[in-house]
């Protein structure tokens, strides 16, 4: 409901009835506001987020080329669907005219994406696997060409018959950024 009608647009009554519950009213019995249920459905459309929060430790022990390639092979093949690309242009559009927006969508996915590469990398190079650069800059210049990618491809549908199939973009990205952070 939320991508059909975006976030404001969606009643109580239509969440009620797509989710084939009586009362709208029981909804807050859930949730607390329609925002937290939007947050929680951002939250269990990105797998990657679930993956990050429940196996994050695990994950942090594993090399390089396989959670990098994880991590981007996640967050295309969700960007993929098309439930989730109606709901990331309903995203882009609500963010533009309500910045709590962005900050709800930070919070309920980017945040956690974010926070275990910055820890994941951070390990990386203080055990000398990778080279000593700015931590922020560095997990930009990973996710930055998905991101873009996933914005041009899935939700802008730019046409460009020099794009990469997602699997060859995200070997790519992987070996280019690991190549770049390799130590001096």
């Amino acid at each position: 409901m939320f991508a059909e009608k975006g976030l404001e647009g969606a009643t109580n009554r239509d969440i009620a009835e797509a989710a084939g519950i009586n009362s709208p009213g029981l909804i807050y019995h859930y949730f607390e506001s329609q925002e937290a249920l939007f947050r929680t459905v951002i939250a269990e459309r990105i797998p990657t987020v679930q993956m990050v929060s429940e196996e994050a430790e695990a994950l942090l022990t594993e090399p390089p080329q396989s959670v990098l390639t994880l991590i981007g092979t996640s967050l295309l093949n969700v960007a993929s669907e098309p439930t989730m690309r109606s709901l990331l242009r309903l995203i882009l559009g609500e963010a533009m005219r309500r910045p709590d927006i962005s900050t709800l969508l930070y919070e309920a996915g980017s945040a956690h994406i974010l926070g275990f590469l910055y820890r994941y990398l951070d390990r990386l190079m203080k055990e000398g696997q990778l080279r000593q650069i700015d931590l922020g800059a560095a997990v930009r210049c990973f996710i930055g060409p998905l991101f873009v990618y996933t914005i041009t491809t899935f939700v802008m549908n730019v046409p460009d018959e020099r794009a990469p199939a997602p699997d060859l973009l995200i070997r790519t990205n992987v070996e280019l950024f690991l190549r770049g952070m390799q130590p001096a």
